[in-house]
């Protein structure tokens, strides 16, 4: 096979321009230690691989990799690591020091349509991802004119089905508990008044 290596993304922000609804040290725990430790593991699995065959070496993308391990048996093992790099990159990106407030009117409109209203769709996004059982993802994704949130566990993620991913909130305890402890429906709360980057996902709708 040949060489891949996992690329990386620069935080789209500083380590305290989340403050002070994300503190410096949980943003740099968490791109530093979680984030970057995933694509170490994805890797030095390549690496090996490609020693054994002795091919060429080629940049590639968190989703190009996950495309190629899913087609190589002998990479499966790295899947989830590779499906957490994804992830977590998505979740950067929906995050901004500017974040929250009103959303642009073409996603509003699919809100009103979709959950009745800014309030209702604030409700329903607490519920969901405050209410998560154990470790997993919280997204908005549209598909066909009409938007949802869904909640994975672990390491899924809705890249490979049907509609756009506008939106990612983790929700492992790693990304909230040193500020927020316990409380993950207040985390899920700032995250979508204040954070959520939705310049982000209006890219992503009109991609």
């Amino acid at each position: 096979m040949t060489m891949m290596t996992l690329t990386t993304i620069e935080l789209p922000f500083g380590e305290d321009a989340l403050a002070p609804h994300i503190s410096k040290d949980t943003v740099y725990t968490h791109y530093a230690k979680h984030y970057l430790g995933y694509v170490d593991k994805v890797n030095k699995k390549l690496e090996m691989e490609a020693d054994k065959q002795g091919e060429g070496q080629k940049d590639v993308t968190s989703e190009e990799a996950i495309r190629a391990i899913q087609a190589s048996p002998e990479l499966k093992g790295i899947l989830n690591a590779a499906l957490q790099v994804w992830n977590h990159e998505m979740y950067w990106k929906s995050l901004s020091p500017s974040g929250g407030g009103a959303p642009p009117a073409v996603i509003a409109k699919l809100i009103d349509q979709s959950f009745g209203g800014l309030d209702e769709f604030y409700e329903a996004f607490v519920k969901k991802a405050g209410g998560h059982f154990g470790s997993g993802w919280v997204w908005l994704v549209e598909s066909d004119g009409q938007l949802d949130i869904l909640d994975t566990h672990d390491a899924l993620n809705p890249m490979f089905s049907k509609g756009k991913v506008l939106s990612c909130c983790d929700v492992w305890e790693h990304a909230f508990y040193l500020d927020y402890k316990n409380e993950k429906k207040k985390y899920a709360e700032t995250f979508v008044k204040k954070l959520v980057n939705w310049d982000f996902a209006l890219s992503q709708l009109s991609a």
